[in-house]
């Protein structure tokens, strides 16, 4: 009866947004703004935008445009210019118990086939040398007793499911057949949930440049993303 009364009591306190109308718990999905505070990332100097701006405003959009359905919840690890280490940021999205991250970021490089959208994911060949050999499948441990550096071991497989639907449909608006790519990124690690990071296009490209920042360009690729996360966590993208 006690632990009944703390469950009533605490339950009115959760963020509107966190409940259906039916009083259900709705997923919350964590966005991660890459870079921030003194550091910069990416930058393009003639049209004064760095990577950290470019990518709290991607999350910032997808967030609202996510909220409008009222069918998650999203968590953006940083909401201003801040820096914020890459194992803060697992863990605010580990104590949230994400159903799964999206780290944004974008890319600088001049030379043409650099511009689009890329969707990275930690593969098996980067895992930690402790655990490479280790099947990534199987009973999920609760985070608190997995390692930091083997967060990402038991969602490898779906980590690459998520990336694989965000690759295919970014493809689409930014007009580039990229793959999907495994990469040793530090971040990923740490996330005990299917995580994945990707590069919301080239700032060295004029296309991709107004895709980021113009409001009819980010109407082209936030139905994407919305579709992709959609999908794979209700099977369907409506």
């Amino acid at each position: 009866m006690r632990i009944l009364f703390v469950v009533l009591l605490l339950l009115p306190c959760l963020p509107a947004d966190l409940r259906s109308q039916s009083g259900a718990r709705l997923p919350l999905i964590v966005l991660d703004a890459g870079h921030g505070g003194t550091d910069s990332g990416a930058r393009n100097a003639e049209a004064g935008l760095t990577e950290k701006d470019a990518a709290l405003s991607a999350a910032q959009a997808l967030e609202k445009a996510f909220l409008q359905d009222r069918r998650l919840t999203v968590l953006l690890t940083r909401t201003g210019d801040i820096e914020m280490p890459l194992h803060a940021r697992a863990e605010k999205a580990n104590r949230a118990r994400g159903q799964l991250l999206i780290s944004i970021h974008t890319g600088f490089d001049t030379r043409a086939d650099r511009a689009g959208a890329r969707v990275y994911f930690l593969g098996p060949a980067h895992l930690p040398a402790a655990v490479s050999a280790k099947t990534v499948t199987g009973v999920k441990s609760p985070a608190s007793l997995v390692p930091w550096a083997e967060a990402q071991v038991p969602f490898v497989n779906e980590s690459n499911d998520l990336a694989l639907l965000l690759q295919a449909r970014l493809n689409t608006p930014f007009l580039s057949i990229h793959s999907v790519q495994s990469s040793p990124l530090l971040l990923l690690h740490f996330c005990a949930m299917p995580a994945v990071l990707v590069e919301l296009g080239n700032l060295a490209d004029p296309a991709d440049l107004t895709r980021l920042t113009s409001e009819e360009g980010r109407s082209q690729w936030t139905p994407a993303v919305k579709s992709s996360v959609y999908e794979y966590l209700f099977g369907n993208t409506r």
